[in-house]
């Protein structure tokens, strides 16, 4: 119809022989050129909705967590454990094809990422969970795995080629090449509207793949292989009976977004150089800002959603786990609990009852022996600490009356001096008074004598008598 178009224009706007040769050479064109394969081929923006108003791809089945927005299809989120797939539902029925991908995988994380994303032309008309990048390893057909991870420091970086015809040969890489397809989102440059592009051309006996991995327009010549020979031999019309499907995984500890954006399939090997002459000039460098403003506003929105997603599937998990274990620990609970739990109680309380009175005598005189164990201690210390301050106090005592004796012995030797002293000068007064007074009888010396002696004696007895009294006032106040 496109070719019948265009000769339509070109006899329109032509004359003569000129309309007639341009219109010839349309029809080669076209006769020359591959068909589009119109239901295994879709692009962006995917306006069609199921039955529940989410955006579908019409004639393709998606499952896992493959989810289709307006501009791509994004088979995993960036999350943990994830794989989602798309299929399409009918089967390519031709001998050869070519076809042009575009693939996007991107993420935020540095250290740990990736895994697979994977184009699959095989047998199985769905997707079918098993060990090889997340589909079985049972099929007869070609696996395109774009491979991007980093894990515990190792990187991975490579497009691989899987040709299998049984579970045998299907985990072996049959050729492939380095391709860092994986776009980083931290980074300054970073665009949604980047890809990578895939060109794949497949016949019944071989296979040719270019890459272009920023989506540039600087394609790699990645592999070219002969499906012929060897262990990479399919079977006759194995191209005929296949069907064309994407997944894609990410791992325990690490993710990435992995999506599609585009697939255009012909039913020819030249198709895809048509498709390079008139559509690769539409890439991320010649859209307008408001495109590019559009696809990034898109793909935020999207990342904040699945992010959303994760985390309310993560409490959800932990909900589940934590009813999972009380559900469990209810079922190791019995029925009759409380009850079990009486009776237990009243076993133990009777057989520590029963303990205690058989010790209760044993306690009552172990405490009497403690207490007369106790009282005889003490009365050992007040005898110790009543010796001990008796003792004291003599010694004090002691110190104190040998103290005072020898003060009291000071002051009567002191006195007696001073008595005798007096005494002397007396008597020689007396007797130079005497030996003046001649005519005195000689009695009135002596009386004169005998007063003084009985005055001073009775002034020593006085004096010593208050000493006496002022030591033994002192020493019972000590006492």
């Amino acid at each position: 119809f496109f070719s019948v178009f265009v000769c339509a224009v070109v006899m329109a706007t032509t004359h003569g022989n000129m309309r007639l040769v341009c219109c010839a050479l349309t029809l080669v064109f076209a006769a020359c050129s591959g068909g589009l394969l119109e239901k295994q081929s879709f692009g962006g923006p995917f306006m069609c909705m199921d039955d529940h108003g989410k955006r579908e791809v019409e004639g393709w089945s998606k499952g896992g967590s493959a989810k289709v927005h307006k501009d791509f299809i994004r088979l995993t989120p960036e999350a943990e454990n994830k794989f989602g797939w798309m299929w399409c539902n009918k089967k390519l029925d031709v001998p050869e094809l070519s076809f042009v991908t575009k693939l996007r995988i991107s993420g935020r994380g540095s250290k740990r990422y990736g895994e697979s994303l994977v184009v699959w032309l095989t047998d199985q008309p769905r997707y079918r969970r098993g060990t090889l990048y997340g589909f079985t390893d049972s099929f007869t057909g070609i696996a395109i795995a774009l491979t991007n991870w980093n894990y515990r420091g190792l990187t991975h970086n490579r497009l691989a080629i899987h040709v299998s015809h049984g579970p045998m040969f299907s985990h072996m890489e049959s050729a492939g090449c380095g391709v860092a397809a994986r776009l980083a989102e931290k980074r300054g440059d970073w665009s949604p509207a980047n890809s990578t592009l895939l060109k794949v051309t497949v016949t019944s006996t071989d296979m040719v793949v270019l890459v272009d991995a920023r989506g540039a327009g600087q394609w790699q010549s990645c592999v070219s292989i002969s499906l012929s020979s060897g262990m990479k031999h399919l079977p006759s019309g194995w191209l005929r009976d296949s069907y064309i499907g994407f997944s894609a995984t990410t791992m325990p500890e690490g993710a990435d977004n992995h999506d599609v954006l585009m697939m255009q399939m012909f039913d020819s090997t030249d198709g895809v150089d048509h498709w390079n002459a008139s559509e690769h000039t539409m890439n991320s460098t010649n859209m307008t800002d408001m495109q590019r403003f559009v696809q990034e506003l898109e793909h935020q929105f999207i990342g904040i959603g699945d992010s959303l997603g994760r985390t309310v599937e993560e409490l959800q998990n932990e909900e589940m786990a934590h009813e999972e274990h009380i559900a469990r620990l209810e079922d190791k609970v019995p029925s009759n609990f409380e009850a079990d739990l009486a009776r237990r109680v009243a076993q133990i309380e009777e057989l520590h009852l029963e303990k205690l009175e058989g010790k209760e005598e044993q306690l009552i005189q172990r405490i009497a022996e403690a207490e007369a164990n106790t009282w005889r201690d003490l009365e050992q210390k007040l005898l110790a600490l009543e010796k001990s301050v008796e003792d004291a106090i003599v010694d004090k005592l002691s110190a104190r009356v040998g103290t005072l004796e020898a003060k009291f012995s000071q002051s009567v030797e002191k006195r007696m001096l001073v008595l005798e002293q007096a005494m002397g000068q007396y008597i020689e007064e007396q007797a130079r008074i005497a030996a003046q007074r001649l005519s005195w009888s000689w009695r009135v010396p002596l009386v004169g004598i005998f007063v003084v002696l009985t005055a001073g004696a009775a002034w020593v007895w006085f004096d010593l008598s208050w000493l006496a009294n002022q030591l033994l006032a002192r020493t019972g106040r000590m006492v």
